[in-house]
């Protein structure tokens, strides 16, 4: 009889042992989980509020630009020109030899959709380039038979400062910014101030140039050129 009840005592204890730790682990996965939703929801809000602050803030942006000076503008500081160019299979596909690459002194290279909506910005941007000493073309200019995509990159290692325009959400202008970027090129991102909303959050950098008008590009890129040293 005393086996027996030694036996009982045993079993019920290992049942009671074994329903405790069920219950602890079933807690431990209760509090997780709403640890989970918790951190999962706080996030989504914090997200919304985000994205609701962003809206207010670019709602506006000719006032955001002229009175709170919170959005990012191009920084006053010198900027440096960097001709190291890295050796890539992508070149020697392509059919270009690094070896040959021969940056040229004072060159702005614009990288800009081909429309005659923007042939106004284009002389814009000629004009400040010139008046500060540079010489400013683009890939039309001068037209060359062959591969166009050749031309570009080689334009671009050619070249010692890159001014892209953000104007038109262009597929083709933001790849080839990617490529000025992979090379190491000093690259200056403009943007009209009215399109500020449709330029990709990647590319709201310090070196966002935001004009208004012609006259106020022209100002403001003579400006940046004028404070550029080489390295």
């Amino acid at each position: 009889m005393s086996e027996f009840i030694i036996y009982a005592s045993l079993v019920a204890s290992i049942l009671s042992l074994g329903y405790c730790l069920y219950i602890y682990r079933m807690r431990r996965k209760y509090t997780k989980e709403n640890d989970k939703a918790s951190i999962t929801g706080q996030r989504k809000r914090l997200e919304n509020q985000i994205y609701s602050l962003n809206e207010i803030l670019l709602g506006d942006p000719e006032r955001l630009f002229d009175n709170t000076k919170l959005l990012l503008q191009f920084p006053d500081k010198d900027l440096s020109i960097n001709s190291v160019i890295p050796n890539h299979s992508f070149y020697k596909d392509l059919g270009i030899d690094l070896g040959n690459v021969k940056v040229k002194d004072k060159t702005v290279f614009c990288l800009m959709p081909f429309h005659k909506s923007f042939d106004k910005t284009y002389l814009t941007i000629k004009d400040a380039c010139q008046s500060n000493g540079y010489e400013c073309y683009r890939s039309d200019t001068p037209y060359n038979p062959g591969k166009l995509l050749n031309q570009i990159v080689q334009l671009i290692l050619d070249s010692q400062l890159i001014v892209a325009v953000l104007d038109g959400k262009n597929p083709n202008v933001f790849y080839e910014i990617g490529l000025a970027h992979s090379i190491g090129k000093t690259v200056i991102l403009i943007a009209n101030m009215s399109n500020v909303k449709d330029i990709p959050f990647d590319l709201r950098s310090d070196r966002l140039l935001l004009y208004s008008n012609p006259k106020d590009l022209k100002n403001k890129l003579s400006n940046i050129l004028g404070t550029i040293h080489y390295v």
